[in-house]
């Protein structure tokens, strides 16, 4: 096989990895939460508090996306918007109680995922996968048009 073809399986193998860790990640969550919504909820859980405009640069999505994403949380009451005490025009997001208790519970069910998804790996074979994804995401900063 040849560098392109390769690159090619490569390419698809990306593609069927994503499609089913996508298909998955939405079954476990159910119709509680998207698993867009669960990656701002848990960054935000993380490094809270934080605007918008900070997940949106994080995640590289627009800052409509990540307003509509965030919008859907507070509706569901899982985080909340409040004015900055030091700059009233800043407008800080935080995760309520419930979004906390949320959060929590899905970060278990994640990582219990990730082990099953991983347990044929050896450890050496994981930092290996590790360095060669940061190497892989370090490279990949868009589409040439």
């Amino acid at each position: 096989m040849d560098r392109d073809d390769l690159i090619m399986q490569i390419k698809n193998e990306l593609t069927i990895i994503i499609r089913r860790f996508r298909r998955d990640i939405n079954e476990l969550h159910g119709n509680e939460l998207t698993g867009n919504d669960y990656v701002f909820l848990a960054y935000l859980a993380e490094n809270q508090p934080l605007m918008a405009s900070m997940i949106a640069r994080k995640f590289e999505v627009t800052a409509s996306f990540a307003t509509m994403a965030v919008d859907r949380l507070i509706k569901k009451e899982l985080v909340r918007r409040r004015r900055s005490e030091n700059d009233r025009r800043v407008v800080q997001l935080t995760v309520t109680e419930k979004g906390a208790a949320l959060y929590e519970k899905y970060k278990k069910i994640h990582r219990a995922y990730t082990h099953r998804m991983l347990q044929n790996f050896s450890d050496g074979e994981l930092r290996e996968l590790n360095d060669l994804l940061v190497k892989l995401a370090a490279g990949s900063n868009g589409v040439d048009r």
